[in-house]
């Protein structure tokens, strides 16, 4: 198998090639359309009656065909070679240009084509291609209706998951923190200053430790993960077109999703919204 845009196979087709030049072994000619064949063989006759395929040690058909392709090596070193071949070199490449439309490079570059179509068609057997399973759910969440179906979907499935963890995990933290506050008013009045000091300061990292952080870790981690699994580039092209008419990109919602975990990143990321 060659292909080309990969380079695959590209050393093989050489090799096979080079194997082939030593043997000197001479291949089947494929000819072209029949009005095309019929000018490469005018002007065949008219390179052989002047003897210039000798000058340049290739076969008449060959230097015919580099001559119709306008070749810049051989055009360029016709004055020495050609011995007066330009006009019949112009008149045949006119002539192709006349009947075709096109110019006669143009022309012999289609006829290759159009012959490795019908080499092609005639020796590979096309089967149903198969698709993977990625490829199947890709197909699925980039659907312009199922995708908004799967989008609510697997983000219901996301935040039910991120609310279930974090209230298992805040519980016990917050009843270990309501557990320290009796053991501080053993050893200070309740009705002191110092008391309400040390109170506001235990109540406030229970807020932070015990109400934030159970929600906000399983949050970040799973946004990660989606993340990682390439479904946030395809949530911002699927709601690109809507975001477009309120002014935002496409890629505007992954701040917008972030807020809900936590908003300071959030505000920040609104800094390079396009």
């Amino acid at each position: 198998t060659t292909i080309a845009l990969k380079g695959k196979g590209v050393k093989e087709l050489f090799s096979v090639a080079y194997k082939m030049g030593e043997k000197k072994k001479i291949g089947k000619t494929i000819n072209f359309s029949k009005d095309v064949e019929d000018v490469i063989t005018q002007l065949s006759t008219q390179i052989k009656k002047k003897h210039v395929e000798q000058e340049f040690n290739v076969p008449e058909r060959f230097l015919a065909l580099k001559y119709l392709e306008n070749d810049s090596y051989f055009m360029e070193n016709y004055k020495k070679k050609s011995n007066g071949l330009f006009k019949e070199i112009v008149h045949f490449q006119n002539i192709l240009k006349e009947t075709h439309g096109r110019q006669s490079d143009v022309v012999i570059s289609s006829e290759r084509h159009h012959l490795s179509m019908n080499i092609y068609e005639s020796v590979v057997s096309l089967t149903k291609p198969h698709i993977s399973l990625i490829d199947y759910l890709d197909n699925i969440l980039m659907h312009p209706f199922l995708g908004y179906i799967s989008l609510g979907l697997i983000f219901y499935l996301f935040f039910n998951l991120v609310f279930s963890v974090g209230k298992m995990v805040e519980e016990p933290l917050l009843d270990y923190f309501y557990k320290i506050i009796p053991l501080i008013e053993r050893g200070i009045n309740s009705e002191t200053l110092l008391f309400s000091i040390v109170s506001g300061i235990i109540q406030g990292l229970a807020g932070g430790i015990a109400i934030v952080l159970p929600y906000l870790f399983p949050f970040l981690f799973g946004l990660a993960i989606l993340e990682d699994l390439g479904y946030l580039p395809r949530i911002a092209f699927l709601l690109d077109a809507f975001l477009h008419k309120i002014g935002l990109h496409g890629k505007s919602i992954i701040p917008f999703i972030l807020g809900y975990g936590c908003t300071v990143p959030a505000i920040m990321a609104t800094r390079i919204l396009e």
